[in-house]
């Protein structure tokens, strides 16, 4: 039901604005629970040390936390189904080995921060420091310490996506380019970095955990495996979460350790990351290196690439996809939208004595668009053309789409070529090049540049299975529900950390059923009372989640009980809002639906008795009720729904 006014489209003043600018938002540091201790942690200064012994002072005894302490807690896990693919466990706090700088050693619990910081800095550690490996390319095949011994070398896995003749390619070309590219380290930085809160609830027997997440479902689920619990006995909360990009799409140690205390202790706990140790220990990303050699013919049509790609995914495989999807992605992204018929990409995956990688904004494909990107540029100075031509004469056609590139991405539809010369005719791109060559007065350069980029979204199960993914991310839900009064409560399992959800949400409910997004709710984050989502990453809430609301809308409107259609037949009040009018007929007519096979005249008039008198008596006695409810308006709507002719008077 279209409503150009506030529905998919309008623009609207986003409903979660106004509490935020007024400062009435709910992080979870404004959680305020009686007793609460704050958490601080004991963690390695050195990226690779072996661990002698851990000393807590005698008057800290009770207050220090380490693995001994807390023996339910098992080590992090990762799950795939990858030929050859390594996957070290992970103690949530380290017991032998430290292999990164942060990573968590003891918890120290303390009424304040600052208590527990100096707890911490009370708790002696003695370290054996071994040689860290820092260099992925140089040191993946092995070096003096690797990070995980039993391995040999330090490798999580190595693959090889191919496609075509590449040897071929390499014979028929008349340019031949190689070029290595580096991308950097990164931290996600969101404005709130992670936090948890957790305690135990006796009378529901469950324990509750407050914390900064993109995921509510999934760290439930981990939650329960790590702890050797029951889903059941475990709740998760996501409140506000102050942005996420990616980082915050995984599992943490330290929701683990603070879940395990909440368990043990009487008392909620709370650990609040600050700026250094978001740094230091939530999620790297990128740091891609990539050598890349390109084949080309005398006009810089691209016959084929080689590439080799290494990352350095850090010490360990974050939950729940682990390590391997960043090279992967790369090598599948590499081509771009380019008409590439043969290629070959080595891709190797390597641990080093650093954070841990995970995902953020792109996960893979930024740094593979800079490097087929870079590449075109190159072929063009190379055959002397202007990039924006070489670009556009190596893309993909409009008339080719759907087309699966080389790596096996499929491109649905676009004109890629044209947008490129639209945006070079919009610059005015001559003018900038007659610029170039005359020159600027003072001695500046003046440069310009292209780039084209394919993004890969919203992935569904087909994705992750050919990924080897153990969790397949496939699907979200959505549980809609009409209240008596026509307002509507939509339960969702995605989770907003600022995209606007909660507006943009109740706009496709409200093109759905006709009724102002002022009266629709949108409530997620809660596992306790929302339906079973995996989240928000990968650009997927408007595709899953969005498409989830849009079908429980439609299945709310087939399901309004024909008394309100017919209510609004005659009249152009949107069919949910004139459910508030009708809220009454709501019930009578669920009541005549348990009637069964009853009639209706029977039930109004008495009829024969049968064995049912019980049930067909309740039913009267309510029928009759909630008819002497009615109005005379309301009655005859009621009476031309049941084909039954009713008048009621004034004593009803």
């Amino acid at each position: 039901m279209a409503n150009d006014g506030s529905g998919i489209g309008a623009s609207l003043l986003r409903k979660e604005d106004e509490r935020h600018l007024h400062g009435r938002g709910e992080f979870v540091s404004d959680i305020k629970l009686p007793g609460t201790m704050e958490v601080a942690f004991v963690r390695s200064p050195h990226a690779h040390a072996r661990i002698r012994s851990i000393s807590v002072p005698p008057e800290a005894r009770g207050r220090v936390f380490t693995a001994a302490d807390l023996p339910r807690i098992k080590p992090i896990r990762i799950t795939v189904n990858a030929a050859g693919a390594k996957a070290p466990a992970w103690p949530p706090l380290a017991t032998d080995k430290a292999r990164y700088v942060g990573e968590a050693i003891a918890a120290c619990i303390a009424p304040s921060r600052g208590e527990a910081e100096d707890l911490a800095n009370a708790v002696a550690v003695d370290f054996e420091v071994l040689d860290a490996v820092v260099d992925a390319p140089r040191d993946m095949r092995g070096s003096r310490h690797p990070v995980h011994e039993q391995w040999g070398d330090n490798l999580y896995v190595e693959r090889v996506v191919e496609g075509g003749d590449i040897e071929a390619a390499a014979r028929a070309a008349d340019i031949t380019l190689t070029r290595q590219f580096r991308m950097q380290r990164q931290s996600g930085a969101p404005l709130e970095g992670r936090a948890v809160l957790a305690y135990r609830d006796h009378r529901l027997d469950e324990v509750v955990i407050f914390t900064s997440t993109q995921t509510p479902h999934t760290v439930r689920y981990a939650l329960g495996e790590f702890l050797d619990i029951e889903a059941r006995r475990i709740r998760v909360v996501a409140p506000d979460v102050g942005g996420g990009f990616g980082p915050k799409a995984r599992l943490y140690p330290e929701e683990i350790i603070l879940a395990a205390l909440a368990l043990g202790l009487d008392h909620p706990v709370r650990w609040v990351e600050d700026r250094g140790e978001h740094l230091l220990t939530s999620a790297h990303t990128r740091d891609h290196h990539y050598k890349v050699t390109a084949y080309a013919d005398r006009q810089g049509r691209i016959l084929g690439v080689d590439a080799e790609i290494v990352v350095d995914a850090g010490a360990y495989g974050l939950w729940p996809q682990g390590p391997y999807q960043e090279a992967a992605m790369a090598a599948r992204n590499l081509p771009g939208p380019y008409m590439i018929a043969n290629y070959r990409a080595k891709h190797y995956t390597v641990a080093t004595n650093k954070t841990p990688l995970g995902p953020y904004r792109g996960v893979g494909r930024p740094g593979a668009c800079f490097a087929i990107e870079r590449m075109i540029d190159e072929v063009a100075r190379a055959v002397g053309r202007d990039p924006v031509e070489v670009r556009a004469e190596n893309m993909v056609r409009s008339a080719q789409m759907p087309f699966t590139t080389v790596g096996g991405m499929r491109l649905d539809n676009g004109d890629y070529a044209q947008s490129v010369r639209l945006c070079a005719e919009l610059l005015d791109l001559p003018a900038i090049r007659a610029r170039q060559q005359k020159g600027e007065p003072d001695g500046r350069l003046v440069g310009i540049g292209f780039a084209a980029f394919a993004e890969q979204t919203a992935h569904g199960a087909a994705e992750f299975v050919a990924r080897g993914a153990a969790v397949i991310p496939g699907f979200e839900s959505c549980t809609a529900r009409i209240l008596p009064d026509g307002s509507v409560v939509l339960m969702v399992g995605i989770q907003s950390h600022g995209q606007g959800l909660e507006t943009t949400l109740s706009q496709i409910a409200a093109h759905e059923l006709g009724i102002d997004p002022a009266h629709i709710s949108v409530r997620h984050g809660d596992t306790e009372s929302t339906a079973f989502g995996f989240g928000t990453f990968a650009s997927r809430s408007m595709v899953m989640s969005g498409g989830a609301v849009a079908r429980a809308s439609r299945i709310l409107r087939a399901s309004l009980p024909a008394c309100v259609r017919c209510a609004s037949s005659d009249t152009t009040i949107d069919v949910v809002a004139r459910a508030v009018r009708f809220a009454r007929i709501h019930i009578l007519i669920e009541l005549v639906n348990q009637a069964e096979d009853v009639a209706m005249g029977d039930l109004l008039e008495g009829g024969d008795e049968t064995d049912d008198d019980v049930m067909k008596d309740s039913l009267r006695a309510e029928i009759r009720r909630v008819l002497k409810s009615l109005s005379p308006r309301e009655a005859e709507i009621v009476g031309r729904v049941i084909g039954v002719t009713m008048r009621i008077g004034e004593s009803g």
